[in-house]
């Protein structure tokens, strides 16, 4: 179990099997289910869960997801957001958590 302070009034403690959002390298907000912590290093071992939008980003181009549809709900020009998981593991510093 790792205990983050943030400012006040803003203390998180997170563990294993914890969802987070975190900034990834490129600084965008992903959601990440935690699945190792290193209490002392202040790392986490994280599996990415993906919009849809980031997932088409992340696969290889070669790659195709067939079989899957995205459905918008009725009168909404917005496009909808999906959390797929994923096999993509990175590990992060507990900095990073947001």
């Amino acid at each position: 179990m790792v205990f983050i302070i943030y400012p006040p009034p803003v203390n998180i403690i997170i563990s294993n099997n914890t969802f987070i959002e975190f900034l990834d390298a490129g600084g965008e907000s992903v959601v990440g289910l935690i699945v190792k912590l290193f209490v002392s290093e202040k790392r986490l071992i994280v599996q990415k869960f993906l919009t849809s939008e980031q997932l088409f980003r992340n696969l290889p181009p070669a790659h195709r997801i067939e079989g899957v549809a995205f459905w918008p709900k009725k009168k909404c020009n917005e496009r909808p957001v999906f959390l797929c998981d994923t096999d993509f593991v990175v590990e992060i510093n507990v900095e990073t958590v947001t």
